[in-house]
């Protein structure tokens, strides 16, 4: 995944360490040629010195001292004749040079840079040690060089620092879309984000809107189809019934009994659909309807048991140790139905289905337990999607009884799960939530 952060900060570290390198390079190499330079006029400088000096008694043995450690000059002075007349290091090459100016001469064991004047009288050649020369040109570029490969760093740290403050807006507006519950199409506000953001953020209410109108739709389609597929299945649904009274042969009634279960069939899709369109107008949740938890487990189980009675199915019951609790008795008996149902389709014949139920610390937890084939694992979190089936195709279903409940779920803040059994195979389904008024 791109970052914008990283991405700016490894370009513009890149941009300050070019731009760093060959700062400081030029400036090396300026710095360089500078002192070449000042070390020329200085050496030309005391040439002209000694030109202007008039000797008192230019020969004798103070004439040609030894060379002194401190002392990087060598100042060698010849007279008309070519004699040397005057050293300061009498180790040094004592012929006289054959050009005048600047150049680079070999004057015993090392090369110097050497300026040379002659007049009438007198031949003067300063001298300065080439390496000498180049170390101390070389040691000062260094001094003016480094301090901008230290500044590189402390410019990105800087850079970095404000680059975070500039995307703090960015960063805020994240954290507020982030924060958004389910089903919220508020607009993303503009207040903090960079201008040069906005326009993708506008981009993104522009489509925000657009799926909004789209689900809007996609509502209103659901509570009108249901509504008007309700009128035709219950006229269909009395017309069977007025059928039975007139049928006289046994296959008669077998013909009907199959249509009967494919309108039952029918009207209970049709009402899961109402339902959906229900918890799609995000009706809020009311406990004016509550009854004691165990009350509704075993009601719903009452309910159910003609179902897992026709395939032998046994519905086994581990209740809380505290039952001192209600909750609204038609959701939550709808979702306990939903969950028993799916159940009981799924569980083999003659197995049994155990709902385990417990209450602590302000909350409670029903676990309702199959011996099914179970989910796999990478279906798992499709299953509550609207017409997704991850069971056998011969057990039939509509898809839609664990959205229901999920929405139902949501609606009172519950928190509903399915996850393969350790111990078995099949599968269980976990409600939990808070508690309500006892």
């Amino acid at each position: 995944m791109t970052s914008l952060r990283r991405t700016i900060l490894f370009w513009m570290a890149l941009l300050l360490f070019a731009v760093g390198a060959v700062s400081a390079a030029v400036t090396y190499e300026y710095v360089k040629d500078e002192a070449q330079t000042s070390f020329d006029a200085e050496i030309k400088q005391v040439a002209r010195f000694l030109q202007n000096e008039r000797l008192a008694n230019p020969g004798g043995d103070s004439a040609f001292a030894a060379p002194e450690p401190d002392n990087l000059f060598l100042i060698q002075v010849w007279n008309a004749k070519g004699d040397l007349v005057r050293t300061s290091d009498k180790t040094a090459t004592s012929t006289a040079p054959t050009s005048t100016g600047f150049s680079i001469e070999n004057l015993g064991q090392a090369d110097w840079r050497s300026y040379s004047i002659a007049t009438a009288d007198q031949t003067i050649r300063v001298s300065l040690p080439l390496d000498e020369r180049n170390e101390q040109a070389s040691s000062a570029a260094l001094q003016i060089a480094i301090p901008i490969g230290v500044v590189i760093p402390l410019s990105w740290l800087v850079l970095s620092l404000l680059i975070d403050r500039i995307l703090a807006g960015l960063d805020k507006a994240a954290r507020k879309v982030s924060s958004r519950k389910l089903g919220d199409s508020s607009q993303i506000p503009l207040a903090d984000v960079p201008v040069e953001i906005i326009p993708f953020v506008h981009s993104i209410n522009h489509h925000v809107d657009q799926v909004q109108a789209q689900a809007e739709k996609h509502k209103q389609f659901l509570s009108d189809a249901a509504h008007e597929l309700r009128t035709p299945l219950t006229a269909l649904a009395i017309q069977i019934g007025n059928l039975k009274s007139v049928l006289k042969t046994e296959e008669q009634h077998k013909r009907l009994a199959a249509l009967e279960g494919g309108s039952a069939r029918a009207n209970n899709l049709v009402n899961r659909l109402l339902q959906l369109a229900r918890n799609d107008a995000h009706a809020p949740a009311t406990d004016s309807q509550c009854e004691p938890m165990a009350k509704i487990i075993q009601a719903t189980i009452a309910a159910m048991n003609p179902q897992a009675q026709s395939r032998a199915i046994m519905l086994h019951e581990v209740p809380a140790a505290s039952t001192k609790l209600n909750l609204p008795k038609e959701d939550f008996g709808q979702v306990l139905e939903i969950l028993f149902d799916n159940a009981i389709r799924y569980a083999p014949e003659g197995t049994a289905i155990t709902i385990v139920s417990d209450v602590a610390d302000g909350q409670f937890e029903i676990a309702i337990k199959d011996r099914g084939p179970g989910i796999a694992p990478d279906k798992l979190p499709l299953v509550f999607d609207r017409f997704y089936r991850a069971a056998p195709h011969l057990v039939t279903g509509s898809g839609l009884g664990l959205s229901i409940a999920k929405a139902i779920c949501d609606k009172h803040h519950w928190a509903l799960a399915l996850k393969n059994r350790d111990d078995t195979s099949g599968l269980e389904a976990i409600i939990s939530g808070k508690v309500s008024t006892p």
